[in-house]
């Protein structure tokens, strides 16, 4: 039973390492969301590219399914990104 707590604990330790380089990489995601409302914001251009929006979650569910991850999972990931890459824009084109 010890080494089966054992191998329990390592992986953990290793969930949390990734959930660290996750948070890592989605605030960088956000950073460039920042900056691709600046952009926006100067050009006048609407916050929302609905063109732009299915290439990226086809391709994401794409990525996802190569990588055996379930589409539902990806469609409902990525949703949430983006509704915060939304919110980081609105938030700049508003200041």
């Amino acid at each position: 039973m010890n080494t089966s707590i054992n191998l329990l604990e390592k992986l953990r330790i290793e969930i949390n390492s990734l959930d660290v380089i996750l948070i890592s990489t989605l605030a960088k995601r956000m950073k460039v969301s920042t900056a691709i409302g600046v952009y926006k914001k100067e050009q006048n251009l609407p916050l929302l590219d609905k063109k732009r929006w299915k290439v990226v979650i086809q391709t994401r569910m794409k990525a996802g399914k190569l990588k055996g991850l379930d589409s539902r999972f990806i469609q409902e990931l990525f949703d949430v990104i983006h509704k915060h890459s939304l919110l980081v824009q609105e938030k700049v084109k508003r200041a």
